[in-house]
């Protein structure tokens, strides 16, 4: 029976996702049994304390020599150590002192700003300053990178399957690429992009599984992998799995 993931939806695929282990999530990663444990709600705590609030006064007239308790409200002594209503004991320091104090504070803050925004006005000038590069030499990083792109192999696509979830749109194409070597990393990414772009970009999740050379099934998954969301290549990764079955295959014959 296929698991659904607490966490983000995805019903588990028994073919796709049997390189994942039952008990963690393939898209997003979770254990099943720890996001199980977590979604169950625990009961809120008891407030240990109750404080009760001081009764309203009667009259009007205030009394200079009162305050109120920050913690419960109740009305307290100016000269008090503790509220007598909830017990909190009060830090009795100058006004004078915490507002010397607080401007010494300030002063420490403001200080350091002040001096890092001057450095930064400095650097950035001394910074334009410096000569510009020539046209010659800006050329030669852009013939570099045309000569990295990497070719994509000619492939052929054995199936392809809409395996879309909740309102998570989501395509599935595997492919053979024609090739008997083993393939390059950059050329594997260059052929799952120009299928992506064909007429695939609408798709949330889009991912490309490869084989190739002697291996013509899936049965120990895919060698290579490639992921794509709206905005590009999110995910790539190997599966050695493939490569060696096909290698014991070829030792013990």
């Amino acid at each position: 029976m296929s698991k659904k993931c607490i966490k983000c939806g995805y019903v588990r695929d028994d073919e796709l996702d049997k390189n994942t282990p039952d008990s963690e999530c393939p898209r997003c990663g979770v254990i099943y049994a720890k996001a199980k444990a977590n979604s169950t709600p625990t009961p809120p705590s008891l407030n240990k304390h109750v404080h009760k609030t001081a009764p309203k006064e009667q009259t009007k007239e205030t009394n200079k020599n009162l305050t109120k308790c920050k913690d419960c409200g109740g009305k307290v002594s100016k000269n008090a150590k503790t509220c007598p209503h909830c017990g909190l004991k009060f830090t009795t320091v100058p006004q004078k002192i915490t507002q010397f104090g607080c401007g010494l504070m300030s002063l420490g803050i403001i200080i350091p700003i002040v001096f890092i925004a001057f450095l930064m006005i400095f650097d950035s000038g001394t910074k334009d300053k410096k000569p510009q590069p020539t046209e010659a030499k800006k050329e030669q990083p852009t013939e570099a990178k045309k000569e990295k792109v990497a070719e994509p192999y000619p492939c052929r696509v054995i199936k392809t399957q809409d395996i879309s979830h909740s309102n998570t749109k989501r395509m599935v194409y595997r492919i053979y690429l024609k090739t008997q070597a083993v393939p390059n990393e950059e050329q594997m990414k260059a052929t799952a992009k120009q299928i992506w772009k064909t007429g695939n970009k609408q798709w949330d999740e889009f991912t490309v599984f490869m084989i190739f050379g002697k291996i013509t099934t899936f049965k120990f998954g895919a060698y290579g992998v490639c992921e794509f969301t709206p905005s590009g290549l999110s995910k790539f990764f190997i599966n050695d799995a493939p490569l060696q079955m096909l290698k014991l295959k070829f030792k013990t014959e």
